[in-house]
């Protein structure tokens, strides 16, 4: 059998899970409000492999679409080159997530454009204190919200090489101002054995973008999808 077809019965068994516990359970709407969340933008061909194998992969630091993460110079006082941050950098790894903010995370318009193929895409939600669990009993994993500032500069002086985990809100958990609207929650590791992350038990749902006038269509294939 083609690995393609596997793939799509895999994932609309998925959504048929999701679509029933919607229809059977009278208070998922209210365990939705009151369960503090955090949000995963991205496109449909990408959501596909992530349901097909429950893991979400943390990405490389030089892929970073801020190009004042991505491409930033970091400095020692004692000497003046970027040679052991360019080691270090590689090594490091991060999760970019959205959260509930002055707007709800699913609802972040620049996130659907940019994130999930111009909303074209999926939003996956995920119970926050389930998700972060998951690295709880792990050393040299770190987590937070981003903190955004103004005149944010992407160069960074450090007193020593080794200062560098001494200052990780300065390097991983700063933005600049302009990218607020992103809401973001931020999971960074430093470890070569965590480089993706279980979602079976912190996965709430699955949100599709729908239009006004899609959403009576999209009401009535998900009844025929249950």
């Amino acid at each position: 059998m083609n690995t393609d077809v596997i793939m799509v019965g895999v994932i609309l068994n998925r959504f048929r899970q999701f679509l029933n516990k919607c229809i059977m359970d009278n208070n998922m709407k209210e365990q939705f409000k009151s369960t503090e969340k955090l949000y995963h933008y991205t496109s449909l061909d990408s959501a596909c492999k992530i349901l097909s194998s429950m893991t979400l992969r943390f990405g490389a630091i030089h892929e970073l679409n801020d190009p004042q993460e991505a491409k930033r110079a970091i400095f020692t006082e004692l000497h003046a080159d970027q040679l052991q941050w360019n080691n270090l950098r590689n090594r490091f790894r991060q999760l970019s997530l959205s959260q509930d903010d002055s707007i709800p995370g699913f609802r972040i318009q620049s996130m659907w454009s940019h994130y999930a193929d111009r909303s074209n895409g999926v939003c996956l939600v995920f119970d926050k204190k389930k998700l972060l669990g998951k690295f709880d009993d792990k050393q040299y994993v770190w987590h937070g919200k981003i903190n955004y500032i103004d005149s944010h500069t992407g160069d960074l002086i450090l007193g020593s090489d080794t200062n560098l985990f001494n200052r990780l809100k300065d390097v991983f958990f700063k933005k600049d101002k302009s990218w607020a609207s992103e809401q973001e929650y931020r999971i960074v590791s430093y470890s070569s054995d965590i480089t993706q992350v279980d979602i079976s038990d912190s996965l709430m749902g699955v949100i599709l973008y729908a239009s006004p006038e899609d959403v009576r269509q999209n009401m009535a294939d998900a009844k025929a999808l249950a």
